[in-house]
């Protein structure tokens, strides 16, 4: 693992590295921890508008382009973003500041690791999105933080 040449297919890669972010994310949801009561959804499609499914942390698989570094090897920087989603119906402000605190507390989760358990090179953060209103619903915010993972592989 780590900086290694992988091997592995690449589906392989991906479920491992999405189910070590995922692990990490779950070990915060226990009481005291900084994910406590937020639900976790992985994929592409979710029904973001009903308040009792929120706070959420949405983890979803971006597109990438391998490239291709000579000797039969590419570099794949896997990427996801994680948007993360908050209800306030009293106070706006309020609720865009939850979406901003709980994009930054993904955050800090994801870097605490920088190989992610020796399975890339690196870390590698990428943009962090300030909270907008989401879904059509003035309620309803979203901030996102996004990451890849890089891997060496034998191609």
């Amino acid at each position: 693992m780590g900086y290694a040449i992988e091997n592995r297919t690449i589906a392989d890669i991906r479920r491992d590295i999405r189910d070590a972010i995922k692990a990490l994310l779950k070990g915060e949801q226990v009481e005291g921890g900084r994910l406590f009561e937020v639900f976790l959804h992985y994929g592409t499609a979710i029904d973001a508008g009903d308040a009792d499914n929120l706070p959420l942390v949405w983890m979803i698989p971006q597109s990438y382009t391998p490239e291709v570094i000579g000797g039969h090897k590419a570099q794949h920087n896997i990427p996801f973003e994680f948007v993360c989603v908050t209800y306030n119906s009293d106070d706006p402000e309020a609720g865009k500041d939850a979406a901003e605190d709980l994009a930054s507390a993904v955050y800090d989760i994801l870097m605490r690791d920088r190989s992610l358990g020796g399975r890339v090179a690196d870390v590698i953060p990428g943009t962090i999105d300030p909270a907008f209103e989401f879904g059509g619903n003035p309620a309803t915010f979203a901030a996102a933080v996004n990451f890849s993972y890089p891997i060496l592989r034998r191609e």
